[in-house]
Parts: C-alpha cells; structure tokens; sequence
C-alpha cells in the first residue's frame, strides 16, 4: 500500500527554472518589442500548489507572476503565444498547446513544455497555469520578500480585480503554509501531501477534477482536504501516517458531512469556510446568484469562490462517487477503502444506456481547442438540458473524447424531447466558433 503513497520527488529550484526561464525572456522582448518605457520591468515569479512539495509526472504547475501595471495581461499572454509559434527549430523549451482564457474568472494562459526533450526515456511533459498580478508597487521595492499575507498590498497597490482574484490562489498557499507551520505537530507537509495525491488521482480516475469540466480543480479538493486536516487539529486528533488522513477525509465526506445531507438542504448551496479566524461574510455568500452548488472559500482576502464552475448536476456526481465508498468507510477497513478508491477508472458507459453523442468534423476540432471552448461549451450544453429537461434524473457528460466522440449520458424518466434546447445551444455557441456544427444523435428514448 506505501506505493500508493510513493512520491516522485524533484529539484524544485531545477523544475522552477526551467519553466520560468522561457517566461522572463518573454517578458522582455514583450518590452522591447511594444516600446513600452523602460525596456526593463521588475517582477516577481513565484509557484504555488502541490507542485511545491512533489515532482507528480504529467500534472500540473501554477505560477504567478507579480509584475508592474504597465504591463498588459492578456496582451502579454496573446504575445507568448504568437511568438511560440514562430518558433521554427526545434527549440527543447518550445511550449505548445497554449491556450489563452481571457474571460475566465481567474484569466490564465495555459501551456505543455517538455524537459528532457532530447532524453526520451526521461522526458516528461510539464502542464502549467499562468496567472499575471498586476500592481503599482515601487519598482525599487520589488524582491522575493513581498508580503504575499500584507491585505494592504492586496487593497492599495493591485490594479484591477482580476490580480485580485489572480493572487487569491498564491496568497492561500502561503496562508496554509504558515498554519501548518505553526500546528506542525497535529499537521505534518508529508502526510498532508501524500494524502492530497491519492485524493486528487481518485477525483481525477472517477471523472470529478477539473474547473474545465464544471469540477473542483486541485486547489479546491486541497481545500476540502485541509478543512478535514484542520478540524483534526483543532479537536487533536493526531493522523500519524497519510492513511489515517485519508480514511478522515472519506470519513467526514461519505457519511459526517453536509454533502452527504445535500438532498435534505433543499438545493441549498453547500459553504465550506477553512479559515475560522477570518471574518467571513456567509450572508455575502448564501445570497450570492446561484451559479456554483458548491461553495469552497479561500481563506484569504479577496475570498473567492474555487468552485464557482460545479453545477447542480456536477455536485450530484460528486456525492454519488463519495456514495460509493460509503459502505467501505463505515466498515472502518482502511486498507480495503485505499483499494477502492484506486481500483479502476469511471466508465461511463458502465452507468448510463442513454447519451448524447456529439462529433465534430475534422478541421473543426483543432480551431475550438486552440481557443479553448469546447469543454466548456459541453459543460454548459449539460446545464442546458439539466435546466430545461425536470424528468432527468442524472446527466454527466464524459471528460475528453471517445473515439472522436464526446458523450453526456442520461437517466431520464420517461421520453424526452431535446431539439429546442440543442438547436438553440447549436445557434448560440457553437456557430459562433464556426459555421461547421456539431451532429447530435437525438434518439433518447425511456426504458
């Protein structure tokens, strides 16, 4: 079982150049090139996540950039990407897969980059976010040393409220950081670690991970994760290895907590607040438009939303993958509740007879995934038909393609007609990307 636990450990300070060495180049040649004065910008470059304590092959990295106000963030990010593609040799640190999301509510720029690209049995593909905080901070007080935790760098020097929301995800690291600190012996970095790994590789088998697919993204099943490690700490109960954690955390979310009441709280937005010392507004929050079932707060100012993307229908698939350890955690077995959680893969089509199938034609795929929409353009197609059809009683939509296919599935009551609502999804956001729509197989039919 340790080998569920094993971790691929790197050189943080080898992984963090290598990644932000091509972003700094960019930068100024980004100066250089639009003449903004001067032809130098200070800046700081700082990770965050998971990837600060583990060398996970194939996941991802996020980086915040802490910069000057005259630098453009989208502008900066759309030059990124033309200039990648420029690139003609087969240059080992060319990114590929940009992506730029200018109207997220975080806006990012996402990229792949390989190391060890000429070392084929040691290379890896390296996925990364990239936020960029913009701030009117004295260029002569730039360093490493800026007080991420200062509200006060938050209220007078960021620029806009995108850098707010950008920084929220930074400041929360360093915030959990200095708790675990301070409580290191209830909270151990290893343990917490180690057990966030098997927790995100079972939301991510089971097809619940990822804001793109309208799911908690790592940030958030960190937080859910930490709120169990903090109310243990609180209460000093002491987890002395990774597998105690995690039989806490199914523990309070299979059977203890208010996910698993979610039906008797009358569609009630569930709230989770991890920073107890911080004044929280919750009215702020339970009065805020429904969007989002699931309410995961950073514990920092600007607290924001982490799971502002899950859907009523997503927060019912997530309880329905915690259902199906119920049974195993209540039997307190914690070697036979690791074995399940890692047993195999979500298939769809294990749980579902009826589906939408969506296909694309050829040319069209590459131009809606450089932009970026077509996952996200699904997830709402999912929240249409949830919304509009009363008689279904699940719906999920498949993360990725099968066969060059993509697939929602759906239990539904009895006989359903979904013209009006596709044809109006086909006018309204898809056509939009280009004139070549989507086929859609309507023969959904009841039991």
């Amino acid at each position: 079982m340790e080998d569920i636990f094993s971790m691929e450990v790197e050189s943080r300070e080898y992984l963090f150049d290598f990644v932000t060495s091509p972003l700094k180049k960019y930068l100024q040649e980004f100066l250089e090139e639009t003449k903004i004065l001067p032809r130098t910008a200070k800046s700081v470059i700082k990770t965050y996540g998971s990837c600060r304590y583990e060398g996970e092959k194939g996941k991802d990295i996020d980086i915040a950039i802490i910069t000057e106000s005259r630098i453009d963030r989208i502008d900066f990010f759309k030059y990124i990407q033309k200039k990648n593609e420029e690139i003609k040799n087969n240059d080992i640190k060319k990114m590929f897969d940009i992506m730029v999301i200018p109207d997220a509510y975080v806006p990012i720029l996402t990229f792949k980059i390989i190391k060890d690209a000429n070392n084929s049995a040691n290379s890896k593909t390296i996925s990364v976010d990239l936020v960029l905080i913009r701030t009117t901070i004295d260029p002569n007080k730039f360093n490493e040393r800026i007080n991420i935790l200062n509200d006060g760098f938050i209220i007078k020097t960021l620029c806009d409220e995108e850098s707010k929301r950008s920084i929220s995800g930074l400041r929360s690291w360093v915030w959990m950081d200095q708790y675990m600190e301070k409580n290191k012996y209830y909270m151990n970095y290893d343990i917490f670690m180690k057990a966030l790994k098997v927790i995100k590789e079972w939301a991510r088998r089971r097809q619940i991970y990822g804001a793109k697919y309208g799911y908690p993204g790592g940030i958030a099943w960190c937080f859910m994760l930490f709120d169990v490690y903090k109310k243990c700490n609180d209460n000093h109960i002491n987890n002395e290895n990774p597998i105690d954690l995690l039989f806490q955390f199914f523990e309070t979310y299979c059977c203890h907590h208010q996910l698993a009441n979610w039906k008797k709280k009358n569609d009630v937005p569930i709230i989770i607040s991890i920073n107890s010392d911080h004044n929280i507004d919750q009215g702020k929050k339970r009065n805020s438009v429904i969007t989002s079932y699931l309410q995961i707060w950073t514990p920092t100012i600007p607290d924001i939303n982490s799971t502002y993307s899950v859907s009523k229908y997503a927060l019912k698939n997530i309880i329905h993958e915690f259902e199906k350890l119920k049974d195993v955690v209540k039997s307190k077995d914690k070697k036979l509740l690791l074995i399940n959680i890692l047993k195999r893969d979500y298939n769809i089509f294990d749980e579902f007879t009826h589906f939408i199938k969506i296909g694309f034609k050829n040319d069209v795929i590459p131009e809606i995934k450089e932009i970026g929409l077509l996952q996200s353009r699904l997830h709402k197609l999912t929240k249409k038909i949830e919304k509009s059809c009363h008689d279904i009683e699940s719906i999920r939509l498949l993360n990725g393609s099968f066969h060059d296919h993509y697939f929602i599935g759906i239990k539904n009551k009895q006989k359903i007609n979904l013209t009006n609502v596709i044809n109006e999804f086909k006018l309204k956001d898809i056509q939009t990307i280009s004139n070549k729509v989507f086929i859609v197989n309507r023969k959904i039919t009841s039991n």
